[in-house]
């Protein structure tokens, strides 16, 4: 949601519904009923998530995750002194972590000979 801004538009109810307090209602509430939906089959998503761990698709998306927080970091450190440079830095990251997520989800469809569920 962060790199979605429609705010120069003259779209106001979509931007309340993107921005501030209304935003952050409606992504608490999916992280809320991703919790209930991860609590009411724990051991098995848990069991299904360490077989997950050592495969090739977990190290891409970990390492896209590691990109994205660098990426953030680059956007609240400022550690260059040009403003461009950082944000030339920043987006470079960011576009390399979402290139390796497009990865992962590529190497995760191709592997998945079924589900494991």
């Amino acid at each position: 949601m962060l790199e979605v801004d429609l705010r120069e538009f003259d779209l106001p109810r979509i931007n309340r519904l993107l921005n501030g307090k209304v935003r952050n209602v409606w992504l608490g509430g999916l992280w809320a009923l991703g919790l209930v939906l991860f609590l009411r089959d724990a051991r098995n998503v848990w069991s299904i998530f360490l077989r997950w761990l050592p495969t090739r698709a977990c190290s891409l998306l970990l390492m896209a995750g590691a990109l994205w927080f660098a990426g953030a970091l680059f956007d609240k450190l400022k550690p260059f002194s040009n403003q461009d440079t950082d944000l030339m830095a920043e987006e470079l990251v960011e576009t390399n972590a979402a290139l390796l997520m497009l990865v992962f989800a590529v190497w995760a469809n191709c592997s998945a000979a079924k589900p494991p569920w």
